[in-house]
């Protein structure tokens, strides 16, 4: 069961209640019309039945209708260096930013989007760098959009932000399972 369905849930339960609660008032109407017959309180009686019904119809299709779902939203924050494969080997000292990942899914299915934060002060642990992106197992070229994280494996931009969404981790390289916090 995904997140969508599971919001589902409780909609459905308040529609049944209010359409319990809704049909005891119009039984308990008709039964008091019905024991105490007053011609001058019908058209009122059928007035407001006729309204509560229609409202209760427009209830339904609110609580029902995917237009009005709640969307469920993860946000996740990361810090690593966005640039291209090709210039790693010419950085001294890359500048690395918080990145906010929000992720939210609906019945449509999964969207993320990714945003640049401030850029944050990290022990930087340079090291000789792959050559190979782990998530998805091809090589680098050097126009490649890639992530460098504190740790100093790299990956795909792409790949890292799927993984992320994927793990609903936080802060942790996907090979060494480094923990980083900013300085």
């Amino acid at each position: 069961m995904n997140l969508a369905q599971m919001d589902m849930r409780p909609r459905v339960q308040i529609l049944g209640v209010g359409m319990f609660g809704w049909s005891s008032i119009c039984i308990t109407c008709l039964v008091f019309y019905t024991i105490f017959p007053d011609k001058s309180s019908l058209p009122s009686m059928l007035l407001a039945m006729v309204i509560g019904s229609i409202v209760m119809i427009v209830v339904a299709r609110v609580l029902i209708s995917d237009r009005c779902r709640r969307q469920t939203e993860l946000v996740q924050e990361h810090i690593w260096a966005s640039m291209s494969f090709g210039s790693i080997e010419e950085m001294s000292q890359p500048k690395f930013h918080r990145v906010q990942i929000r992720t939210s899914e609906t019945s449509k299915g999964t969207r993320s989007v990714k945003r640049v934060m401030e850029e944050v002060d990290v022990l930087w642990q340079p090291s000789s760098f792959q050559q190979t992106c782990v998530c998805c197992l091809e090589d680098f070229k050097s126009q490649d959009g890639v992530s460098l994280l504190p740790c100093g494996h790299i990956f795909h931009e792409s790949c890292h932000t799927d993984w992320h969404v994927l793990k609903k981790c936080a802060n942790a390289c996907p090979i060494c399972r480094d923990s980083w916090a900013t300085v």
